[in-house]
């Protein structure tokens, strides 16, 4: 049985599981929440406060995302509890980026084809895949997270599944204001 997020309940968090199962799925609600799934196990949280602003929860700790710049344009990533570095993920007009990993080497954020659906962390030194985001659906309200045996070498995985997910939903947001326009 898959467990749908309900967009009215809180569903218990779970530790994220070691290692990372190779699919996850995160599930939009109306309410501006995404809750990350490993099968029916909810594993994660992100929570929109506005536009260009969430903050995420896994069992590895709290961040706070936002978006910055208009003329460079970025990702803030700060630990709610400040005993790691905030992060800056460095974007182009393209919405592509790169990001410095705290003891592991840079990844950048790249979007896969040309229907724009799907996005990916890579490790900028061999390329070498991450964590690829999907989203599906009419209403784009789920997102596959599929990951990949590289990521094993990450420290924690969490920055990159919260920032992720917070990316795609800035992706999708930004295209229905470009559809309305």
């Amino acid at each position: 049985m898959t467990l749908v997020a309900d967009q009215y309940m809180t569903p218990e968090l779970h530790a994220l599981p070691e290692p990372l199962p190779t699919r996850l799925r995160w599930t939009h609600t109306q309410r501006r929440t995404a809750w990350l799934f490993d099968d029916s196990t909810c594993i994660g949280s992100l929570g929109f406060a506005g536009y260009g602003r969430a903050s995420g929860l896994t069992s590895r700790g709290v961040w706070h995302l936002q978006r910055r710049g208009v003329l460079q344009l970025g990702v803030h990533m700060a630990p709610a509890d400040g005993r790691r570095a905030p992060m800056l993920m460095r974007q182009s007009w393209s919405f592509d980026g790169t990001l410095d990993l705290p003891g592991d080497e840079p990844v950048e954020w790249r979007a896969l084809g040309s229907l724009g659906d799907t996005w990916a962390f890579a490790r900028v030194g061999d390329g070498a895949r991450l964590l690829t985001f999907r989203t599906s659906g009419a209403l784009q309200t789920e997102t596959m997270v599929e990951v990949a045996p590289a990521a094993s070498t990450l420290g924690d995985a969490s920055p990159l599944l919260l920032l992720g997910a917070f990316l795609v939903r800035l992706a999708v947001d930004d295209s229905v204001v470009i559809a309305g326009a």
